[in-house]
């Protein structure tokens, strides 16, 4: 079976609020993942991580926009890698899940099917795009080198993993005192392999208002 869980339990302090609630297009950016994973043919059921305090809020919208696969609303941690392996906990044992941040609005149903189709094959898949941009690496206001960017990517999500393997990932990222800032670096911290498949430039992520200028051309 395979599992979406979404991320949406920021706290969006440089924002200057929680950014899953910022109105697109009329409404809520969390409502464009739960839709694509609502819509996705492949998806059994959703877990969505929320702040503790907006846990009510979340129901309300889940129920408001007929979410039918959100069968779980859990509380996140402190980090995001504390809120996913709270989403993890309530997931079966076996299976595929997808994580995903859910302030990345511009996803489809077909982009998760995609990941799900090629995770069967690989075990853990992320989408990336590549680096179109010089990168430098910078100490204080000195460059210290350029890096080339042939070999780099921007790594996005939802990010495909089979259940065992990234609870066991997170079960040794817990036990070494490993923190990683996406999901896929835990399993290489493990040392499994992560498979990288074509992402998407419009998958932006919303950090700041302009970003919902930015997102709302997109949808």
């Amino acid at each position: 079976m395979n599992y979406g869980l979404i991320v949406a339990a920021g706290a969006g302090v440089r924002f200057g609020a929680r950014k899953q609630f910022a109105r697109l297009n009329d409404k809520p950016v969390i409502y464009y993942s739960l839709r694509a994973f609502e819509l996705c043919p492949v998806v059994k059921e959703t877990v969505l991580v929320t702040n503790l305090d907006e846990i009510d809020r979340m129901e309300t919208l889940v129920h408001r926009w007929r979410m039918k696969k959100v069968n779980w609303i859990v509380a996140g941690g402190e980090q995001r890698q504390d809120s996913v392996a709270r989403g993890l906990r309530v997931l079966p044992e076996k299976g595929m899940v997808a994580i995903h941040d859910g302030v990345r609005p511009i996803i489809s149903p077909e982009r998760i099917e995609l990941g799900f189709v090629e995770c069967r094959r690989n075990h853990a898949v992320i989408y990336a795009v590549p680096a179109l941009e010089t990168i430098k690496q910078v100490k204080g206001s000195q460059v210290v080198s350029t890096i080339p960017r042939e070999d780099l990517m921007l790594v996005q999500t939802p990010q495909f993993f089979k259940l065992p393997l990234i609870r066991e990932a997170y079960e040794h990222a817990a036990a070494t005192g490993h923190w990683a800032t996406d999901d896929a670096q835990l399993v290489e911290h493990l040392g499994g392999k992560v498979t990288v498949i074509a992402g998407w430039p419009e998958n932006i992520k919303i950090t700041s208002r302009s970003d919902l200028v930015r997102a709302a051309k997109f949808l």
